[in-house]
């Protein structure tokens, strides 16, 4: 089965942000706060500081499936939460949504003008990213 996967990133100049983990419910994957040390995905040290902070998550799905739902749950948490992201972005945060697809397949989907209308009015980026070698 190939997959692809869709992230929740914020992105915030000094805050913690460890807790959008409890707040949607979703699994932190990688986080950093402003200031800490840089290093690798495997806790290997790199020179300097994070400048901002961060925090995604990572879900996979299976192409199969296209990933228009799955973008819709992502979406469907966050705007559970609209008032609170709406203060994290008036605080300098940025949301973004990040899809990665695997190129070694066909895919696609439809984004329709009321999730992409949705998106906006929660401040949301969408990021698309494909892989050439992603399985």
């Amino acid at each position: 089965m190939i997959s692809g996967n869709i992230s929740v990133r914020f992105r915030h100049p000094t805050r913690n942000l460890d807790f959008f983990s409890s707040l949607l419910g979703i699994s932190c994957f990688r986080s950093w706060i402003a200031g800490s040390p840089r290093q690798t995905p495997i806790g290997e040290p790199l020179s300097g500081t994070y400048k901002e902070s961060f925090w995604t998550s990572a879900m996979d799905f299976a192409c199969e499936e296209g990933f228009t739902k799955h973008l819709m749950g992502a979406i469907d948490r966050l705007l559970a939460e609209e008032e609170t992201l709406h203060a994290f972005r008036l605080s300098g945060g940025k949301i973004e949504i990040y899809l990665q697809l695997p190129g070694s397949v066909n895919n696609g989907d439809t984004i329709d003008s009321i999730l992409l209308k949705t998106m906006g009015e929660l401040g949301i980026d969408l990021l698309i990213e494909v892989f050439p070698g992603m399985k």
